[in-house]
């Protein structure tokens, strides 16, 4: 573990970035980022770098080394995934929040100070965090047709499957909805409007903050069970969201001001085969963990799989389909042997 000597103060905010083998998108996308972000105080990131090389620690030494005002640490991970690499980090970390940031994700200027000061206004502790509203990359304006639109979200909403439109919600499938990105243009009014905080049923995990005690006292962590078809662990977020609102019993809240540009390199996904069967398996523990399992709810779940299938089916994307099945019998698996999710 690689640490500077900064990390003797108590920073306010930690700022924890998970990578595998891609030191390059790290340094040019994520740092780069961060070196232009205004400090009110202390502040400390930790990378958790699971790559077999060292080419992310030789990044985090001359990012360190050139950015004084930063305490850095460099901790490599003793198991590759991103939930696992996560509690890895939160165990090393000394900040009063902790910000959850993709090594692809862009904070925008004025978005660490927009979060920090999110948590201070909230000073009867209502919100247990806050996430960045996602702003679309530069050159990727929506090219999609006003038709394909609709079409795309009549099929996700028919199927209750979510799509990226409308509030951030947990629907009874198991599936989650919102969170598309925005436009530059609405962006910009955003910042010129006073800051506003959107209660939300989720945050997206490229870029979310929660408040340390959450992980320190109330025993929240990332599910690596979700880590079953890989370590992408898709709807981590969800899970982590869900167990913060539900357990804990605090609110979630999106920042306008805080704002984002998720870039979604290549790589770290896994292929289309492991990413549906998590679809399957790990959305299932989303609808486990949200709410009982009443008749409605399980027809809604099974309502939700089909819909997968009519996807795949109608996109002749057999590998996906397979994926499905692979998913659906670890659920089975999970239930003949009582393993229920936590």
């Amino acid at each position: 573990m690689l640490v500077n000597q900064q990390n003797a103060d108590r920073p306010i905010m930690s700022v924890i970035v998970c990578t595998l083998n891609r030191a390059h998108v790290l340094e040019t996308v994520c740092l780069a980022s961060l070196a232009v972000q205004e400090l009110p105080g202390c502040v400390e990131l930790i990378v958790c770098d699971a790559s077999p090389d060292t080419a992310t620690e030789a990044v985090m030494r001359q990012w360190g080394s050139t950015h004084g005002d930063w305490a850095c640490t460099y901790v490599h991970a003793t198991q590759r995934g991103l939930c696992s690499q996560r509690n890895q980090a939160i165990h090393v970390s000394h900040g009063d929040a902790v910000l959850f940031v993709d090594d692809d994700l862009e904070l925008l200027p004025g978005a660490l100070v927009a979060l920090i000061q999110a948590f201070d206004r909230d000073s009867n502790c209502q919100y247990g965090g806050f996430e960045c509203v996602r702003v679309l990359p530069l050159g990727a304006e929506r090219s999609e047709s006003a038709t394909s639109r609709i079409a795309h979200r009549w099929f996700a909403s028919f199927w209750e499957l979510g799509s990226g439109e409308g509030p951030k919600r947990i629907l009874p499938s198991g599936f989650n909805s919102g969170g598309a990105s925005i436009d530059r243009e609405t962006a910009s009014a955003l910042r010129r409007e006073e800051c506003q905080v959107i209660d939300v049923e989720w945050m997206s995990g490229c870029c979310m903050a929660f408040r340390a005690s959450l992980f320190q006292e109330d025993g929240i962590c990332f599910n690596e069970r979700l880590a079953r078809f890989g370590g992408y662990c898709l709807a981590e977020d969800v899970v982590v969201s869900l167990a913060v609102r539900r357990v804990v019993g605090l609110r979630l809240g999106l920042c306008s001001w805080a704002q984002a540009v998720h870039w979604e390199a290549p790589g770290g996904r896994g292929g289309d085969r492991s990413r549906w069967a998590a679809r399957a398996y790990n959305h299932r523990i989303v609808w486990t963990l949200s709410g009982e399992p009443t008749l409605a709810r399980r027809f809604s779940w099974l309502w939700g799989q089909i819909g997968s299938v009519v996807q795949c089916l109608w996109r002749r994307r057999m590998d996906r389909l397979c994926g499905l099945g692979d998913g659906w019998r670890a659920i089975r698996l999970d239930e003949t042997q009582g393993h229920l999710p936590e």
